[in-house]
């Protein structure tokens, strides 16, 4: 049996706010159940086509309204001797890690955040059927909270964002692109596999071939 079939109980602790591991294999993760396999249902009722509004608007969204973004938090979660202004809304500088490259960002400028699974991907994995809510939701998630702040710059495994100079992938998905430092390349495994499962994403066979390779791979 190949390493497909059950990361339920991740999935399930993951729901619950257990974090795992930012780097290195997942104790455990020696199988990967719990995705639903990609239909052919994208012409049913529900279905609308692909815009990136649906999900994110011009800024990023200020859920607790209080003037920071979810850009601004991910910046000030997972930076390193950030400093904001005197009101915090803004970042003045800091570093952070680059988590396609692992390279340090040092100009608060220069930071991208990028989702794991690019919007295109995850509207066509099952998201057209999503109520905004859920869109909205899914595309600002990173939990922010003391528990993440003690892994700080590590961006904790479920989070449906990231921390980047750019994103190099204009738009591809997992068989089409991978970090080119293989370390980090098990980990976005890890990452994309972990986020369709928790959102309950659809994932079809050549991701599922895809991501068998890599796994194994990482595990050896």
């Amino acid at each position: 049996m190949g390493i497909i079939r059950s990361i339920t109980a991740l999935i399930i602790g993951l729901g619950v706010g257990v974090i795992g591991h930012e780097m290195g294999f997942i104790p455990g993760f020696t199988e990967l159940a719990g995705l639903n396999r990609e239909s052919d249902d994208a012409d049913t009722a529900d279905f609308v086509d692909f815009e990136e509004s649906l999900y994110v608007s011009a800024d990023w969204a200020d859920p607790d309204n209080d003037c920071q973004d979810t850009r601004t938090e991910m910046m000030l979660a997972f930076g390193l001797d950030v400093v904001t202004t005197e009101d915090k809304c803004t970042v003045l500088s800091g570093t952070w890690r680059d988590n396609f490259t692992g390279r340090t960002i040092t100009d608060p400028n220069d930071v991208t955040i990028v989702h794991v699974v690019p919007l295109f991907e995850t509207h066509y994995s099952g998201a057209y059927g999503w109520d905004s809510e859920r869109r909205k939701a899914y595309a600002n998630h990173f939990q922010p909270s003391e528990a993440i702040a003690l892994m700080r710059p590590k961006v904790p495994l479920n989070s449906t964002v990231l921390i980047a100079a750019n994103d190099p992938r204009a738009g591809l998905g997992i068989t089409d692109w991978l970090p080119e430092d293989p370390q980090i390349a098990c980990d976005y495994a890890q990452r994309w596999v972990t986020v369709k499962g928790v959102w309950g994403l659809n994932i079809n066979a050549p991701e599922q071939d895809q991501v068998e390779k890599l796994l194994r791979r990482c595990a050896s």
